[in-house]
């Protein structure tokens, strides 16, 4: 009877060392095919790897070579030990069949749920602008706005217009809000909207051109380059700064928060693109991790950048002061918030610090919380998942900024 009862757990012991071996060589593959130079040369698009993705791989390499040194212990101890663990596993017979009971359970109930939400015609479409989705649609909208471009690559006719005697010409610099991402008629951007307002509150005064020197995606070093870049070829008589709160956040800080969204970075986007369950499922996960407090949400991890130490801020900072004193003409900025439904408004303190720095440098200021306080949070932004202000959020801007030139007197001969 020993003897018979050996044998059950025998065959188990077998069907685990072959599935040791078999994750042996799945990890050693692994380990090979993830190494960033073997990606860049054979799996990249442009034959290029960002920074991130080169770190991922790193990280995904050292899981991969963790589990070949695991899978190679577990096949070890299953042969040295193979009679004690058989025996073992002769009293649990049923061990490795009601497990794989369990992940057959698993993978069926997955893909059901996959069939049904495809045969109801259910598309969660796309959630955040942390998502393939979000990026195909960015894509969309660049490729509609490039007849737009100039020469230059802003959305903006020639900066040379407007030197007719008496034009006045304004300068606005900032990122994709100023740029007017998700608004797809360069009417309806701010500084279009802009030039409108200030025609209608102006009669009688001297015409003034407003020029679209926005970019998506900069922060405010890169705004600097920006100013430097076409103080020169327009000739403001006014420079506007433009100012999202999250232009003190870095393009690489950026791109690790975001990626922090994903349960599996790199890996997410193709899983995402295929399956509605995986984006139903992380979605919920990386909600649930925000809203316990195990992961800063973005409001939060903006406002640490804004933290006195911050190195971001510093850096930030100092930029932000040699563009306000570098152009030799009168400077003004418009604070943009970022919109959300949290209460109290979880930025106050950021846009107070950049207020007295604003204060501080003699620059107006204009906090346009105020001016978009009076529509939903569906009618501010560009899309649900998009961020940005709709032609109608862009609208309120203008109009609130047009009234701040005015009453100022920041416009050379209004009265």
């Amino acid at each position: 009877m020993a003897e018979r009862a050996r044998v059950p757990g025998a065959r188990q012991v077998r069907v685990l060392l072959v599935l040791a071996l078999l994750l042996l060589g799945f990890g050693a593959a692994a380990a090979w095919v993830l190494r960033p130079g073997i990606v860049q040369r054979f799996l990249s698009d442009d034959g290029e790897l960002s920074p991130l993705t080169a770190l991922w791989l790193l990280r995904y390499q050292a899981v991969a070579r963790a589990l070949v040194v695991g899978a190679a212990l577990l096949a070890g101890l299953l042969h040295v030990g193979r009679r004690p663990l058989g025996a073992w596993l002769a009293r649990r017979p049923q061990l490795l069949p009601r497990a794989g009971l369990v992940l057959a359970g698993l993978g069926a109930g997955l893909l059901l749920a996959e069939l049904l939400l495809l045969l109801a015609g259910v598309d969660l479409g796309v959630r955040s602008t942390n998502s393939p989705a979000y990026r195909e649609y960015a894509q969309r909208f660049e490729q509609a706005v490039r007849p737009q471009l100039n020469a230059l690559g802003y959305r903006d006719g020639d900066p040379a217009r407007g030197r007719e005697p008496g034009t006045l010409r304004l300068l606005v610099v900032g990122d994709s809000f100023v740029f007017g991402f998700g608004v797809p008629d360069a009417a309806d951007t701010f500084p279009a909207a802009l030039e409108r307002e200030l025609a209608a509150r102006r009669p009688g005064q001297p015409p003034c051109v407003v020029f679209n020197g926005g970019q998506p995606g900069l922060d405010t070093r890169h705004e600097l380059q920006v100013l430097e870049q076409l103080l020169p070829r327009v000739e403001p008589h006014v420079v506007l700064l433009g100012y999202y709160v999250n232009d003190v956040e870095p393009a690489e800080v950026k791109l690790a928060y975001f990626a922090s969204r994903r349960l599996l970075p790199l890996v997410s986007d193709n899983l995402e693109r295929c399956s509605q369950v995986w984006r139903l499922l992380e979605g919920a996960v990386v909600s649930g991790t925000v809203a316990l407090g195990w992961k800063p949400g973005y409001a939060e991890h903006l406002a640490a950048l804004y933290e006195p130490g911050s190195a971001s801020w510093s850096r930030q900072a100092d930029a932000l002061r040699r563009l306000l004193r570098r152009p030799g003409v009168p400077v003004a900025a418009v604070l943009f918030p970022l919109l959300g439904d949290e209460q109290p408004y979880p930025l106050a303190g950021a846009h107070a610090q950049l207020e007295a720095l604003f204060a501080g440098e003699g620059v107006p200021c204009l906090d346009l919380r105020s001016a978009l306080a009076g529509l939903p949070r569906d009618q501010l932004q560009a899309a649900s998942f998009d961020p940005h202000l709709s032609a109608r959020g862009l609208a309120l801007a203008a109009a609130a900024t047009a009234e701040m030139l005015v009453a100022r007197g920041l416009l050379p001969g209004s009265r």
